[in-house]
């Protein structure tokens, strides 16, 4: 039976909702956002949100030492709001992430970055899949 998780990371940002979705257009965004101690590489950074249909990949670390590649594509995006990607190939059964950007006021906003995927191996690797993402 597939294993579904999802996780949520929020934070707020000391600018307008306009400057941090921009951010997130600019090349390179993938690299930008990666921290440095995550132990992935990006593939291909060359998709952006806005352009429906453009791609990314990146390669890390699953389980253990193990490591995957995983392609999206970017599916859904709404100016100043969101957007999301879906993969296309890769590690797990369905995987899509998604970034919403919301108004607190007019200088401060909350990003909420989101991961859901499911995958159909031994329940066992859920607790490693999903440590992972911690």
């Amino acid at each position: 039976m597939p294993s579904k998780s999802k996780f949520r990371f929020r934070s707020l940002i000391n600018r307008s909702v306009e400057d941090v979705f921009n951010w997130h257009l600019r090349p390179r965004m993938l690299e930008r956002c990666l921290p440095p101690w995550e132990d992935i590489r990006v593939l291909s950074s060359a998709g952006r949100p806005d352009h429906l249909g453009s791609k990314i990949a990146i390669d890390g670390k699953t389980i253990g030492p193990f490591r995957s590649k995983i392609e999206m594509q970017y599916t859904h995006y709404v100016a100043n709001e969101s957007f999301k990607a879906l993969q296309t190939t890769g590690f797990f059964s369905n995987y899509e992430y998604e970034t919403i950007i919301t108004p607190q006021s007019s200088h401060t906003c909350e990003v909420i970055d989101q991961f859901e995927f499911t995958h159909d191996y031994p329940k066992i690797a859920s607790f490693f899949i999903n440590r992972s993402f911690r």
